[in-house]
């Protein structure tokens, strides 16, 4: 079994200065770890191709806005990010203000994430 995190396109959202957040975040972890967020969707394909069978997969859909633990967890992670958006020149204070912002409106309620898990099963042999 693997999991890992997908994004939506940012231009879907209907809160674009939430969606510049998650975009930044996402463009820093490429630049600083090497992440890559299409990754998830290719995962039924690459195990197939190391021989694994019975594939299947299913996706959990992180939402914001629900005054849940999910906002605790993005109102953490855009704390911590901010300082590195910052000097990578991806965000300016400003606008990671604007979309955290968007965690304390009413009414607000978006698609943060998805985090996909796929698994199989070797072969049996006889």
């Amino acid at each position: 079994m693997i999991e890992d995190p997908t994004y939506l396109p940012p231009e879907i959202s209907p809160y674009p200065a939430f969606a510049s957040l998650l975009r930044g975040c996402e463009r820093l972890l490429e630049r600083t770890q090497g992440t890559d967020s299409s990754w998830a969707r290719r995962m039924p394909t690459a195990m197939a191709a190391c021989g694994l069978t019975g594939i299947q997969m299913s996706a959990r859909v992180g939402v914001c806005g629900n005054g849940d633990e999910e906002d605790d967890f993005w109102r953490l992670c855009f704390a911590r990010a901010t300082p590195a958006l910052i000097e990578a020149g991806l965000m300016t204070a400003r606008e990671t203000e604007m979309g955290l912002a968007h965690l304390d409106r009413r009414g607000f309620n978006d698609v943060a994430w998805m985090v996909i898990s796929c698994w199989g099963q070797l072969p049996h042999r006889l």
